[in-house]
């Protein structure tokens, strides 16, 4: 008798979560395609579909049916959601025929002009076009097109990355703080080494650009003020990672100090690299009385009691 009693009590509660749960009548996916991209445009790009949303419509009682849909990009303490007001084209969907948006379907949506930024910047956003480094998700619901978004009609779904930026180039040669034999005819090779190689995003579309100031020798300036502050002797732009410097350059002046920097660049315009590409700063002194003169400068002493 207490067994059928404690049977009926779980009947009723079984019964009543059941009916609490949330049926969409629009189902969602949204699929981030590797390799990932910080720098948002990618996504609206009509040439590819680094950002994949399939919409499938269940209810066959309907013909046809218009949603619009919610983005919210979040990240590391910012968001970027889709404006309340935003009113795109409506996205007409037929029950069991799956709909794919990707590339221009998304440009209005990911449009900065159509997002409320949240705990960032839209100016500051809008430099550089890409997202904070660091893990993100895009997320993506779908809304009743004709209640000002207030109805949702499908689940969420999100997919998440980790974008990260590329350190700038490492300078190898000459060493920082060395001292260098002066050649005739004037050749120094410079080397750097590139530290984006195992980037899907930059690793192919880097190209470098090359710098050096003149100091003199006594001069107590520090070398970065000196970078901000002066126009380099020299400055080229090469896809190499390495530069002769020989005699078509500006001639080298014996005993003064020199300064030189890389910087890594996107040429698709994009900001990959940390610090804005910049390598270290390096400083070389072009010889001095012992590497020029040699051995002429040893003077031999001799005596006789």
């Amino acid at each position: 008798m207490r067994r059928s009693k404690l049977i009926l009590l779980i009947i009723p509660l079984a019964f009543c979560k059941v009916s609490f749960s949330q049926v969409y009548p629009v189902q969602l996916s949204a699929q981030l395609i590797p390799p990932y991209s910080g720098y948002l445009p990618d996504y609206a790009d009509p040439s590819s579909e680094k950002l994949k949303i399939i919409i499938q419509f269940n209810d066959f009682n309907i013909l046809q049916y218009n949603l619009r849909l919610k983005i919210e990009i979040k990240g590391n303490g910012f968001s970027l959601i889709t404006k309340q007001l935003f009113n795109p084209p409506p996205l007409t969907v037929q029950p069991g025929v799956p709909l794919l948006l990707s590339g221009a379907d998304l440009a209005p949506y990911l449009n900065s002009n159509n997002l409320d930024f949240i705990g960032i910047n839209q100016s500051t956003y809008e430099q550089r076009m890409a997202l904070p480094e660091g893990y993100y998700s895009i997320c993506v619901k779908a809304y009743d097109y004709y209640n000002a978004g207030n109805i949702q009609v499908s689940n969420e779904s999100c997919s998440q990355a980790w974008f990260t930026l590329s350190d700038p180039p490492f300078l190898n040669q000459p060493q920082c703080g060395t001292n260098i034999t002066p050649q005739v005819p004037q050749n120094i090779l410079f080397q750097w080494t590139p530290m984006n190689m195992s980037s899907p995003n930059s690793a192919l579309n880097t190209e470098y650009e090359f710098a050096l100031w003149e100091v003199r020798p006594d001069s107590t300036a520090n070398p970065n003020q000196v970078v901000l502050s002066t126009a380099p002797i020299f400055s080229t732009t090469t896809n190499l990672t390495l530069l002769n410097y020989g005699i078509t350059e500006p001639a080298l002046n014996l005993y003064m100090k020199y300064v030189w920097r890389v910087r890594a660049i996107d040429i698709t315009g994009r900001d990959w690299f940390k610090n804005s590409g910049y390598s270290q700063i390096c400083t070389f002194v072009y010889g001095n009385v012992a590497t020029v003169l040699g051995n002429s400068i040893n003077l031999n002493l001799t005596a006789q009691g």
